[in-house]
């Protein structure tokens, strides 16, 4: 439980604001490799950093809008 203003506290712990945060975080976690296993982990980890990488390859409609645009 937390006690005070927390729009105030500074340096609460935060989850990851991306894939690749998220990914290096589970990749880093003992509780994951414990649990599931390094095998496990390192295969999801990979998926994590294909799927991250494929997405970062295709350039979306909202880009070609917005760098594309015709006068």
């Amino acid at each position: 439980m937390f006690a005070g203003d927390v729009y105030k506290a500074e340096g609460l712990p935060q989850v990851p604001r991306s894939l690749p945060e998220a990914t290096l975080e589970f990749e880093r976690s003992t509780l994951f490799r414990e649990t599931f296993g390094a095998d496990v982990v390192e295969h999801l980890v990979h998926f994590a950093r294909t799927e991250q990488r494929k997405f970062d390859e295709v350039v979306t409609s909202w880009e070609r809008r917005r760098y594309l645009e015709r006068a």
